[in-house]
This record gives structure tokens, sequence and C-alpha cells, in this order.
């Protein structure tokens, strides 16, 4: 396992989520004329990384035989996608947000007990810095 590619690929799948905002620094004009569509796609790229993490715990769980937890990693997949059809951005960003921190839990609670300590640290670093992208737009 290569532990410097993996922080390098984690931190650079942050990028995504501060698109609008690196666009705002660069590109002020270009941002105000196309926020919206902007906030739409950190949280279309948030939607689809929630997807991957519960993917991640699919996986896990069909690996450690818990037949019974087949279901589980579906429920926010089911959630996530719904959101993006009939609810408001703000709560799509808020819906996001909470299932962030809800897969890093299922990861450090019961699914990592065998990944190292600096992977865990890494996925709370990660979850932190994806759902902070989410917070000036809660108040704006």
């Amino acid at each position: 396992m290569n532990k410097k590619l993996i922080i390098l690929l984690g931190l650079l799948g942050l990028i995504p989520f501060y698109f609008s905002f690196i666009i705002n620094i660069f590109s002020p004009n270009f941002y105000f004329q196309n926020e919206s569509l902007l906030n739409k796609i950190s949280v279309l790229y948030g939607s689809l990384i929630v997807s991957f993490l519960c993917g991640m715990h699919w996986r896990e769980i069909i690996f450690l035989n818990k037949t019974k937890l087949y279901i589980f990693p579906m429920f926010p997949v089911i959630i996530i996608w719904v959101t993006q059809f009939f609810l408001s951005l703000l709560i799509k960003q808020i819906v996001i947000v909470i299932l962030l921190f809800w897969c890093l839990v299922v990861d450090l609670s019961f699914l990592s007990k065998n990944s190292p300590v600096w992977f865990k640290r890494l996925r709370l670093y990660l979850t932190i810095i994806a759902t902070a992208s989410f917070f000036p737009q809660f108040f704006s």
C-alpha cells in the first residue's frame, strides 16, 4: 500500500468540493454569472462521493459476510439521489454534509477495524475539509 499516493489522491479529491470557491477567486465575473450552476456541481460531486463511500461499505460488508447488513449501505445512496430531484439546493447541501459524516461514522465504527490509524485520520480530515466547503453557502 502506497501511503503517500493514497493521501495525495484523497487531497486531490477535495478539489471539486472547492471548485466554485476557486472559480470565484480567479474569475469573479464568471462565478457570479454562474453561481447556481457551480453550486450544483459541488452538490453533484458530493452525491457521487457519498455513493462511492457506500459502495466501499457494501464491498466490506460482503467480504465480512455480514448478510444482515447488505441493505444498510443502500439507504444513504437512495436518500442522496432522491434529494437531488425534489429538494432545494440548501437542503441538498445539508443532506450531503450529514451523509458524509454518516459514512465517516460507519467507516470508523465498524468497517475499518483493520485499517491503519493514519488512514482513519485521513478519512476524518478529508470529511471535515469536504463538508466545510458547504458551510459558507449555508450563511449566504
